[in-house]
């Protein structure tokens, strides 16, 4: 297991996130790398936006006896220098919008990504949860999968951040 994965389970369990939704939104929103993406605006392992979610920086700052800088620049470097707490932000999200969609992993994807994702990558994300979903790892907690149908779209995040999304 890379060093990405070991630490996004770490991370997810210290916060209470499934491991599988972890594991497949990072592989799917990054391949495991800690990165900028949509013109600055999307940071980390998972892409969190600032303007959306201060509070999960604020919070993972907190919990790892961190200042938290409120404007992006600075934030944007605490965020790439610190693998930890890039991870630990990305695992309050992840685990925020999971319990919102209840579980349901399509209804997560739209929640996270946006509802206009393109049906192509929808399919990817699909492909990458069922990857992670259904193996042989030992999570702490799993979910029911999606019904496998894919909604019409307008606009599409990719796996190395440089395509827009919305979070």
């Amino acid at each position: 297991m890379s060093d990405w994965k070991s630490l996004a389970i770490q991370e997810a369990n210290s916060v209470g996130c499934p491991n599988d939704i972890m594991l497949a939104t990072v592989e799917a929103e990054t391949s495991g790398r800690n990165v900028t993406g949509d013109s600055g605006n999307a940071l980390g392992y998972g892409q969190v936006w600032k303007k959306w979610h201060m509070a999960a920086f604020q919070q993972a700052g907190e919990e790892l006896g961190l200042t938290v800088p409120t404007d992006l620049p600075s934030l944007t470097i605490l965020v790439l220098g610190n693998d930890q707490y890039s991870m630990r932000v990305t695992a309050k999200v992840i685990k925020y919008t999971w319990e919102a969609a209840k579980g349901d992993w399509a209804q997560f994807t739209y929640k996270y990504v946006g509802p206009g994702i393109p049906a192509e990558n929808f399919k990817r994300r699909q492909e990458i949860w069922y990857k992670y979903h259904n193996s042989n790892f030992d999570y702490s907690s799993t979910y029911a999968s999606s019904d496998g149908t894919y909604p019409s779209t307008n606009y599409e995040v990719t796996g190395d951040g440089s395509a827009k999304g919305y979070l």
